[in-house]
């Protein structure tokens, strides 16, 4: 007989398939850590360069069942790919969606054990497909949370940046920088973020975004910033991203890992991804 965790559904699950397909532009397979505060998955890509912290609280979820302490959190593994592809590949905004843990199997003194996780997507005339994806190990890698200080922000609409870093094809490295510009009709300096194509020598893609453009929500700085970083990671996060966040969040100091933060009506979705030296 199998035992059965319940936890939690949510319903017009569009934007949350959206943050995981977010997250999973870092990492295929990851640990899920679920408290009565909510949920939060913390991890790496492969090689280290990037970073993606997603947190939910309760209250984001139309229906929340887990009771545990932030001392002792329910964690599971969850492959991103496969839970997006098999099990919730066409939800609408008309759907539910409920998640639980399911185990079949014991240890050797009867407890129940290999909770997998089993998606539940309710449909039309309350019609409901189950798909129970294949148990993972949770992995014991602890990812360190950076504690990093900036000197630079910028508070950008996700689509006008997302359009700004796709347009870049000369190069395989995008420079961020973060300075002012006098105006001389006012004799007063604007702040801008300056997108531009890294390490090619020839014609190169630009994209600049001053205070006071309708695509700006705020720049400020406290010294000129730059650094340079992926552009292949850097699209890759914009374009999912922007399915779940309107307004992106940078921040940088010189040559350090940047920040991004796609802002959420409820939780977080944080990125940091590391600089590109010498480039």
């Amino acid at each position: 007989m199998s035992e059965r965790i319940e936890i939690m559904s949510v319903y017009n699950p569009q934007h949350f398939k959206a943050l995981l397909e977010a997250v999973g532009t870092i990492a295929e397979e990851v640990n899920v850590k679920a408290t009565y505060e909510g949920l939060r998955i913390l991890t790496m890509d492969t090689s280290h360069v990037a970073m993606v912290d997603l947190q939910l609280p309760a209250r984001y979820f139309d229906s929340w069942k887990v009771t545990n302490s932030a001392d002792t959190p329910l964690i599971f593994s969850m492959n991103i790919k496969n839970t997006i592809k098999n099990a919730i590949p066409k939800v609408t905004k008309k759907d539910a969606v409920s998640l639980s843990l399911v185990s079949t199997s014991k240890t050797a003194d009867g407890a129940p054990c290999d909770h997998a996780p089993e998606w539940v997507v309710t449909g039309k005339f309350n019609t409901q497909t189950k798909h129970r994806m294949p148990y993972l190990e949770p992995t014991d890698d602890e990812v360190p949370e950076p504690k990093l200080f900036f000197k630079a922000k910028a508070r950008i609409l996700t689509e006008a940046l997302n359009v700004a870093i796709q347009n870049i094809a000369s190069s395989e490295h995008v420079k961020l920088t973060i300075d002012d510009e006098l105006d001389t009709d006012a004799n007063y300096r604007i702040p801008r973020l300056t997108v531009s194509a890294a390490g090619y020598a020839g014609a190169q893609e630009e994209t600049q975004f001053r205070k006071g453009d309708d695509a700006v929500v705020e720049i400020r700085k406290e010294e000129d910033t730059h650094a340079t970083y992926t552009l292949s990671i850097l699209q890759a996060i914009l374009k999912k991203a922007g399915k779940a966040s309107e307004v992106t969040t940078l921040e940088l100091t010189t040559d350090t890992p940047l920040k991004i933060d796609a802002e959420l009506p409820l939780g977080t979705l944080v990125y940091h991804l590391a600089p590109c030296i010498g480039v």
